[in-house]
């Protein structure tokens, strides 16, 4: 059912096929008439066909660096899927504890008017605290549960202004600017409301990365083959070499675990580009500024 695995397994039966067959017919059925027929040294000349062909597909397809692709999608989706389970399982227990909490605040917090004043206070601290641990885990819940994607043809520039405008406010108290350099009519094969998310959490977090005064500057271009191309470059406090390589893990992140942030945002990106066969790539450097670049399919 996996069309990904399907099409795979096509193109190595198309190129494999011939061989086995050509070999198959010269090596045995014409031998098992005449065996001192020398007809299948042939063989190699078909395997030098098919190697041929398959370097032809690679470059013409990108698939040297899609096979790569392809293994990095298959292990992430195994990690998210474990991610995602082991979450799942921590949230549950999690919540049974806190509605016990809540149940045993029911019966309290009616007599709480006969308790002293430290007692009254601290019952308001644990319902508090416990509604906040509420909050907390149906956050990590939704940043965490499978992903699903539903691709259509979307106008990439028009979501974009549209995330653009909602984080208008936030820009404008920390005096940040924005530079847009659009190609016309950029249109990709994607998923609108899972795109308009990695937008999102890729200019919040370009926005986090500066104090005051700064730059963000969003390209969009046609990119070679069937791709276009976004990047998000900004001039903030960058990423060092050691953290880079684990942005996109799950629950990494360099920010301190304060308020709902759980080191999602980019692993969230990650998998929604993966889903939508496409990619993330992240380049920064410390103290100079970071550049996400997002690549989706043109077509279906």
């Amino acid at each position: 059912k996996d069309e990904k695995k399907k099409k795979s397994r096509f193109i190595t039966l198309s190129l494999m096929f011939p061989v086995i067959l050509t070999a198959l017919i010269l090596n045995y059925i014409v031998r098992a008439f005449n065996s001192s027929n020398q007809i299948w040294r042939y063989v190699v000349f078909f395997l030098v066909i098919s190697f041929f062909i398959f370097i032809w597909k690679a470059l013409g397809s990108g698939s040297l660096n899609g096979i790569k692709l392809r293994y990095e999608r298959e292990a992430r989706e195994k990690t998210s899927k474990a991610v995602t389970s082991g979450t799942s399982l921590l949230n549950h227990s999690i919540k049974n504890q806190i509605y016990k909490i809540n149940s045993s605040l029911q019966i309290i917090q009616p007599h709480s008017h006969n308790l002293d004043a430290s007692c009254q206070k601290a019952v308001e601290i644990i319902n508090k605290s416990s509604n906040h641990l509420i909050e907390m885990v149906d956050r990590m819940q939704s940043q965490t549960q499978e992903i699903q994607v539903k691709k259509s043809n979307c106008d990439l520039s028009e979501l974009m202004d549209e995330i653009l405008n909602y984080v208008q406010k936030e820009m404008e108290a920390k005096c940040i600017t924005v530079e847009k350099v659009y190609e016309s009519n950029v249109y990709a094969y994607c998923d609108g409301t899972h795109t308009k998310e990695v937008f999102l959490n890729i200019i919040k977090n370009s926005i986090e990365s500066m104090d005051k005064r700064g730059n963000i500057r969003v390209v969009m271009t046609k990119g070679i083959g069937n791709q276009v191309t976004v990047s998000f470059t900004d001039d903030g406090s960058g990423i060092s070499e050691e953290n880079l390589r684990h942005v996109t893990e799950p629950f990494f992140t360099t920010k301190g675990r304060r308020g709902t942030n759980f080191g999602l945002g980019l692993h969230y990106c990650y998998d929604v580009m993966l889903k939508s066969n496409g990619n993330l790539h992240v380049e920064s450097e410390l103290n100079k500024g970071t550049t996400v670049t997002l690549t989706f399919p043109l077509k279906g």
